[in-house]
Parts: structure tokens; sequence; C-alpha cells
């Protein structure tokens, strides 16, 4: 029960707590997850990400801001896969770690950032974190969770979708 009111508080700190970043596309969005009743909850975010992966991921929402502390792609197949490890979201409790981990697809009139929600309590100091670690653990529970297995201490807490249409100044 812990683990679900951890992971719930988490979804709506992001929400909640999201900003700005120099160079970034800035891609509206929405994160979803279910309440302890059973109910749905939508909020609508935005999600700045650096040009090239170079920099901060942030997300915003309201008068808020959330910076990540590590992000990493990899590509399989032809699918970019990426995590972005957020730390001590504001309001959160203390040593609460989240991580985004999806799928980008980017095509010459849109792009899209979609995938899943993970949490956890993590325990040391901020500055002694592996966060690349971190996120090659979420990245593992991510592909398990395709064979019904799950990697310790991270909690599945719901989802979220990005996209935007490329103008062409992008493209």
């Amino acid at each position: 029960m812990k683990k679900q009111l951890i992971s719930l508080f988490v979804l709506i700190i992001t929400a909640s707590f999201l900003g700005s970043a120099t160079m970034a596309a800035e891609v509206p969005g929405k994160v979803f997850y279910k309440m302890p009743s059973g109910e749905m909850v939508k909020r609508e975010v935005t999600l700045d990400v650096p040009a090239r992966g170079q920099g901060k991921v942030i997300f915003k929402s309201a008068n808020h801001s959330l910076e990540s502390h590590a992000f990493k792609t990899k590509k399989t197949h032809g699918r970019t896969i990426f995590s972005v490890l957020f730390l001590d979201p504001p309001g959160a409790p203390e040593h609460t770690a989240m991580v985004l981990t999806g799928t980008y697809l980017r095509g010459t009139n849109y792009v899209v950032y979609y995938g899943d929600v993970y949490s956890k309590i993590y325990e040391g100091d901020k500055q002694s974190l592996n966060g690349d670690q971190m996120l090659d653990e979420v990245m593992t529970a991510h592909d398990e969770s395709q064979t019904n297995t799950t990697a310790d201490d991270w909690t599945f807490s719901g989802g979220f979708k990005f996209g935007m249409p490329l103008s062409a100044q992008q493209k």
C-alpha cells in the first residue's frame, strides 16, 4: 500500500511541477494514473526536450517545474527508447525517484513520446546516486514487464503521451 501511495503521489506531483528549457522543443501531453478509489486521473502537462538530447528534460504545468536528474536513450530494431529520471519531486515523500520510460517516434510531420511511469524510494543522497544505473534498472523493468516479471523496488505508476505536429523549421 505504501508503494501505491508513493506512486500515486509522484504522479500527482508530475502533473503539477513542471518548467522550461533553452533550445528545447515544448511538447504538450498528458500524464495518467489510477487513484486508489479506482478513478482514472488525467493531467495536461508539457514536456520540454533539449535539442539533440543535450541538456535537461523538463516537465511543466501551471507555475511549477521539475528538472531531470538523468536522461538516456537507446535504439533497438529501429525503435528509440528513452528514460528520464527525476529525484525528489517537490511535495513527494523524501527520497522519491520517478522515471518516465517509453518510445520516441518522429516522422516528417509529427513527433510523439509515449510510455510508462515508474517510481521508488531511493537510498543515499542525490549527489552519490548513479542516475544512469537507475535508468538501466527501469529500462530492464519496463522490458521485463512484457514477460510478467519486474525488477525489484520499481513500481509501475501510470503512463504518459506527448505529441505535436512539426513545423517546417523543426523537420
